[in-house]
């Protein structure tokens, strides 16, 4: 009798513990400094989207594309403006970057396509194989990152990391960062 009084108030318990309703997840804000000392990228991007009147947020914008995409930004600001005067009515080399940085400050839900972004944390360089509805073949310098715009669907994500083999199913319906370790 006792025995089954404890598993019932047990079960209870359990339900109510399960049935509780979740906290939402609310995305974090950052100050300027955090974004400033920060190496990641999406928390500078949401410190940008959180402050977009903030008076710095050329300097966090630079430093996001070099995250991004290094050597993608000249290191001194004349260099940059001569090579930006150069560069009028021309097509530009950094499109695809400017694209990326679009879509992961200002992410549409109705787009068809979803930036994956790779960080590598291993001695080794890797090429990441993404099979899915349509098929890319994306290389990841070791300690470093990568990125590429795929549309939006499900995926199977394989590469070897060093000795380590990596593969895993995913849907990408929105923008993703995948880190791999050796």
């Amino acid at each position: 009798m006792k025995k089954n009084l404890l598993v019932a108030l047990f079960l209870s318990l359990n339900i109510f513990s399960f049935g509780q309703k979740k906290e939402t997840n609310i995305p974090a804000t950052y100050t300027f400094e955090e974004a400033s000392k920060s190496n990641d990228p999406k928390v500078i991007a949401t410190f940008l989207k959180s402050n977009p009147n903030n008076p710095r947020n050329n300097e966090l914008k630079i430093k996001l594309l070099k995250l991004i995409n290094p050597g993608s930004i000249p290191e001194n600001s004349i260099s940059s403006k001569v090579s930006t005067e150069k560069n009028i009515g021309k097509p530009s080399k950094n499109k695809k970057t400017a694209d990326i940085l679009n879509a992961i400050l200002n992410p549409d839900i109705n787009s068809k396509n979803a930036v994956l972004i790779i960080e590598n944390k291993s001695r080794c360089a890797f090429t990441l194989k993404i099979i899915g509805k349509n098929n890319y073949s994306l290389e990841v310098p070791a300690n470093g990152k990568n990125y590429i715009d795929v549309l939006k669907g499900n995926y199977s994500l394989s590469a070897t990391v060093c000795t380590s083999r990596y593969q895993q199913e995913r849907v990408i319906n929105t923008n993703v960062t995948i880190s791999l370790t050796d």
